[in-house]
């Protein structure tokens, strides 16, 4: 049933019914009781916007760009799945771009802006146009122009490694997929508290190898602890571990990040940090719509807090001889 079908079963104005479904009954001064009526009808007899109709009439694609790197890694999976189905309940469509390297970035970039999007969310805003007219948030690369979310790196290496010294743990190792912010923290931390840097292992590929650390182990150069920089990393480095005949975490420690629903699967059960309490992808999406509703807001940052979850991948060093 159309929206002009349903006025003339309600006895109302097409005008008063239409801007009922596109929630603008308050805006237009339209009774609560009124807007309870048109919902009720628009329920019990179906009714499904038009969406391309409506862009059409309105000149408008109601479009939203999500460029993300690949949803092979877990914690981006979540995120889009997150932005998905907070996107379902307003008139937006969500069209996606993903990379699975750093060098396919400015290509899923030009292919996002094809589409006539009304907003964009991503991590990489060095790469959008410097004319861009539309909202931007950006996830875990802060940019002056554009709304911003992330966790605090400098909190999560802080915890992760204050965490590890109270265990004893002094010779450290870091895995990363691309050396950032959380990298440079986690660095400085291990020289300022005294600690050694083990060994600095980058993950290659889509996040499937990490072949200088498992030369490493396969030498028998065993850290104290490695800190991951996700928890599908720290999964990774338990099977080089458990290639090499090296127990985690009796012989080594290894701490990840994200929590996501896999680390408590691994064996052992990973230790690691839980980002955030709130989902990241729905924080990104309710962030944007704020922006697309009043473009006039102040610039929004909006900076979570972590919390460590202690599971079984972590336990209190052995290697006497290397606590200082």
């Amino acid at each position: 049933m159309t929206l002009k079908e349903i006025a003339e079963k309600l006895n109302l104005s097409y005008s008063t019914v239409s801007a009922v479904m596109r929630d603008r009954s308050e805006e237009l001064h339209i009774s609560p009781a009124t807007a309870e009526r048109v919902r009720k009808a628009a329920k019990e007899f179906g009714y499904k916007p038009n969406l391309a109709a409506r862009a059409l009439r309105n000149n408008r694609s109601y479009n939203i760009g999500v460029l993300l790197p690949s949803p092979r890694d877990l914690s981006y999976a979540v995120m889009v799945a997150d932005i998905q189905h907070r996107l379902a309940n307003t008139e937006y469509t969500g069209i996606f771009s993903f990379w699975e390297s750093e060098d396919k970035i400015r290509n899923a970039t030009e292919n996002i802006l094809k589409y006539n999007i009304e907003g964009l969310i991503t991590n990489e805003p060095a790469y959008l146009p410097k004319n861009l007219k539309i909202p931007v948030v950006t996830y875990f690369q802060e940019h002056p122009a554009y709304d911003f979310v992330c966790y605090s790196q400098q909190e999560v290496a802080e915890i992760s490694l204050e965490y590890l010294y109270r265990l004893g743990h002094r010779n450290i190792g870091i895995v990363y997929w691309k050396n950032g912010e959380r990298v440079h923290h986690l660095r400085q931390i291990i020289r300022e508290q005294g600690m050694r840097e083990a060994g600095i292992w980058q993950i290659g590929g889509t996040g499937e190898r990490c072949d200088g650390l498992e030369q490493a182990l396969a030498a028998g150069q065993v850290p104290d602890a490695i800190v991951a920089n996700n928890d599908e990393s720290a999964m990774l480095i338990i099977q080089y571990a458990e290639k090499y005949g090296i127990a985690v975490p009796r012989d080594m420690s290894v701490i990840g990040c994200n929590d996501n629903w896999i680390a408590q699967l691994a064996s052992p059960p990973l230790t690691t940090i839980r980002r955030t309490d709130e989902a990241f992808g729905a924080l990104l999406a309710e962030i944007l719509l704020k922006r697309l509703a009043n473009p006039e807001l102040p610039r929004i940052k909006y900076i979570t807090r972590q919390t460590l979850i202690e599971r079984g991948s972590c336990a209190e060093c052995k290697k006497k001889e290397k606590v200082l």
